[in-house]
């Protein structure tokens, strides 16, 4: 620690070691650590990122963040996972752009201790464009076990407020919980910055969509007869060097683009021919969702009212309630979206590439469900002060009654 000191290194320049995945990830010391000074010597107090730093699961962002590197043992050291995610989480929280992240991390001291720095930085931690491999890192596999932890955390945190005597090894049952309630899924649509759309990339996207679902039914064709079927013919890899051909050029001539256009209607007809038949032949693969029992949507009928005669007048009077049960059971759902969008980073998605965006939109979720969390600890505390306060009051009533007397 002290060759370090004498060599001029930050406290950032910690020890590097080898992850179990052959990848090198910036660990901190924590021996060299200790001894150096936080903050100037005073640690921050500050309720909000102090305390929103202690409900986030770090260890788990760290799992997810080691298990997405390919592990070659080749390249610089990256950075720590707590760094990635939590310059993530500051910007949807704040609702800023990459850039701004980047300097209200460098201004804010609370952000570096929120980011698990021990001592004050001066230098940018990285650049702006390394957010968006901050955001790659994380499949949407990873954001549901993280958010899956912060939602088992607060439930365990909430049943030991409830019950205080509670022990948290019941090995009674050990039986999974039985499935119970009603689920609502809903969806609803939010601006995004995305590429510039054109009627060549439209095609080429559809063409791709259209393959994707060829390979699908028939993976399920196959796993349905317990024979091997002859694959339809997409020829995808001369559609994808056509549409190249003529994407990649600056300034394509309107014959050049016409006749693409052309080559791409084509290809996504025979497409649409082949998925045709394949679901004429295998009528069970439209109908998979029946295994899964009650599931009705819900909604406005499309179309007219339909007329009310006396054979059908108590069903249109059934239909009516449920609608409107429906309408009722949809508004927590709608608030919630609505409460995304407005609080949230969800107004507008300002990532244009599909992972991303999707890695925008999960973090958002998350950052939600952390400052609820954030909301109920401090309510917490507040209750447990009036409580203290209430019982010193008392304690000095009671004092004072002898010499009242």
């Amino acid at each position: 620690m002290t060759r370090h000191a004498e060599r001029g290194f930050s406290y950032e320049d910690v020890l590097i070691r080898k992850c179990p995945s052959a990848c090198m990830v910036r660990v901190e010391s924590s021996r060299s650590a200790a001894t150096r000074p936080s903050f100037q010597g005073r640690r921050p107090t500050r309720p909000c990122w102090v305390k929103l730093s202690a409900l986030v699961p770090w260890a788990e962002f760290e799992r997810c963040y080691r298990d997405s590197f390919v592990g070659s043992g080749m390249g610089a050291p990256a950075k720590s996972g707590r760094i990635a995610y939590g310059a993530l989480l500051i910007k949807e929280r704040l609702n800023i752009t990459d850039e701004e992240t980047v300097e209200q991390i460098l201004e804010n001291p609370y952000l570096q201790y929120f980011l698990g720095l021990k001592e004050l930085r001066e230098e940018p931690l990285f650049d702006p464009s390394m957010m968006v491999h901050f955001r790659s890192r994380f499949t949407p596999a990873h954001h549901e076990l993280i958010n899956s932890a912060i939602i088992e955390a607060a439930r365990c945190a909430e049943e030991k407020a409830k019950d205080p005597n509670a022990t948290e090894g019941n090995d009674e049952d050990d039986s999974p919980p039985s499935n119970s309630g009603k689920l609502l899924v809903d969806a609803t649509c939010t601006p995004a910055d995305i590429k510039y759309p054109t009627d060549l990339g439209l095609l080429n996207e559809a063409r791709e969509k259209t393959e994707a679902i060829i390979d699908k039914l028939h993976s399920q064709i196959g796993q349905c007869c317990d024979r091997q079927t002859k694959k339809p013919r997409t020829y995808r890899q001369k559609a994808r060097k056509q549409y190249l051909s003529v994407a990649k050029q600056k300034k394509p001539g309107a014959k050049k683009f016409r006749k693409a256009i052309g080559q791409q209607l084509n290809y996504l007809k025979r497409n649409l021919g082949h998925i045709e038949k394949m679901t004429s032949s295998q009528p069970g693969l439209l109908s998979s969702l029946k295994r899964y029992g009650n599931i009705r949507l819900s909604g406005k009928p499309l179309g007219g009212p339909k007329k009310q005669t006396t054979q059908n007048a108590a069903q249109l009077k059934a239909e009516k309630v449920q609608q409107r049960q429906d309408e009722c059971d949809r508004i927590p759902v709608e608030g919630k979206f609505g409460n995304c969008k407005r609080k949230g980073s969800l107004g507008r998605i300002m990532a244009k590439l599909a992972h991303t965006s999707e890695s925008v939109i999960h973090v958002g979720i998350i950052v939600l469900n952390l400052g609820k969390r954030l909301r109920t600890v401090l309510f917490w505390l507040y209750q447990e002060l009036l409580a203290c306060q209430r019982r010193a009051l008392a304690f000095f009533v009671v004092s004072l009654l002898p010499s009242m007397a």
